[in-house]
């Protein structure tokens, strides 16, 4: 990823969803795209349960 970080549009999202992109970015190596991706896709429980697993067993998956 570049130095300079975008993750996404301030306007376009809440402070929440940057939270959440910028978590599967830098936490667990998930390319942006694919993690903007998963935000557009999932509705808030479900987002809650994808950190809720990567929090749990991400360790285990990460990507250098």
């Amino acid at each position: 990823m570049n130095k300079e970080e975008t993750y996404l549009p301030e306007d376009a999202y809440t402070e929440e969803d940057i939270a959440f992109v910028k978590e599967l970015v830098e936490s667990y190596g998930i390319p942006e795209g694919a993690a903007v991706d998963c935000l557009a896709s999932r509705t808030v429980e479900e987002m809650k349960v994808v950190l809720a697993f990567l929090r749990r067993y991400g360790h285990m998956i990460k990507i250098s």
